[in-house]
């Protein structure tokens, strides 16, 4: 069997990738026939993506619910890190991240926190209901070419189109044991029924019926980060916009995820990029975008920690 290139094993990550991106349960054979690569091979790629985090997910998460919609608060401290400790005790939070930037913190959870019981906290400086979350596949673009597609597209915005992204909120109607799969699948949708059904005696047929609900009740997230997440620095924009399906559009042709949510009226973007040239050209971008009134307002900043790994 021929010794692959650095490139070559690029472009057979990227199409296993786009494979369970489309399929998240996709099985290794049919893998192995869509892209006539032999199965071991398909085994042993994508172990190494895993391994290295290059593939992340697929994961599961739950679309905005009626009862318990879910807040996003954009807060400001005197002290981001001593204040962080005491925030992953709060039960009542599920996600919170530091940010150099225009806000020191972001935080997820429940309606109505009280956040003076923390130190150092001054104020609230945005809250609003979480949307539903989006990760568009990632392009097969290489960086040096992403960056200046980005500023041609961003050249034709006079033909954008106005848009306004609507999450509608549902009732889940899951009882005990659906719950219990999704809190049991939700952080890899791929992981095998079987050993749950010989260890805990759950029906097979239970199971998949669960799974014809997902798309009615979660959104799935199959994210690829070429060179491995952890080499990537996060960057996070909270973007004002009549445009924001152009903008999804627009962050959609990076070669790494994106993740896109709207926090009340704004549109929650996070990239994650390496290379010191795209950042000079996406900051370009973003104050042309701001120019020619695409973006009403923006603020920015990278995520320097987080708890937990996901949004």
């Amino acid at each position: 069997m021929p010794t692959l290139s650095e490139m070559e094993k690029k472009e057979r990550y990227y199409k296993i990738f786009c494979q369970i991106y489309e399929n998240p349960r996709v099985q290794i054979y049919e893998i192995s026939k869509a892209l006539g690569i032999y199965r071991k091979s398909v085994s042993k790629a994508l172990k190494e993506m895993l391994d290295q985090q290059m593939l992340v997910g697929p994961l599961l998460r739950l679309r905005p619910r009626q009862k318990k919609p879910k807040i996003y608060y954009v807060l400001d401290f005197d002290d981001p890190f001593k204040a962080y400790e005491g925030l992953r005790e709060n039960k009542d939070l599920t996600y919170i991240g530091i940010i150099f930037g225009d806000f020191p913190v972001i935080a997820s959870g429940a309606p109505g926190i009280d956040f003076d019981e923390y130190h150092g906290f001054k104020k609230i400086l945005y809250c609003g209901e979480r949307g539903e979350l989006y990760t568009p596949k990632a392009s097969a673009l290489e960086w040096e070419h992403c960056a200046n597609h980005i500023l041609q597209e961003i050249e034709k915005s006079d033909a954008w189109e106005k848009s306004t992204w609507v999450s509608n909120p549902v009732n889940i109607p899951w009882d005990h044991q659906e719950w219990e799969f999704f809190w049991e699948f939700g952080g890899d949708i791929r992981r095998k029924i079987a050993p749950l059904v010989r260890d805990q005696d759950v029906s097979f047929r239970k199971f998949y019926e669960w799974l014809e609900t997902l798309d009615l009740y979660t959104t799935t997230h199959t994210t690829f980060y070429p060179e491995g997440y952890a080499s990537y620095t996060t960057y996070l924009f909270l973007f004002e916009t009549e445009y924001e399906q152009a903008l999804i559009d627009l962050f959609s042709l990076l070669p790494t995820s994106s993740l896109f949510f709207k926090v009340g009226s704004y549109l929650l973007t996070m990239i994650y990029i390496r290379t010191d040239p795209l950042i000079t050209s996406l900051s370009r971008a973003i104050y042309t975008l701001k120019e020619r009134s695409i973006l009403k307002d923006f603020y920015k900043g990278v995520v320097v920690m987080h708890y937990p790994s996901s949004v």
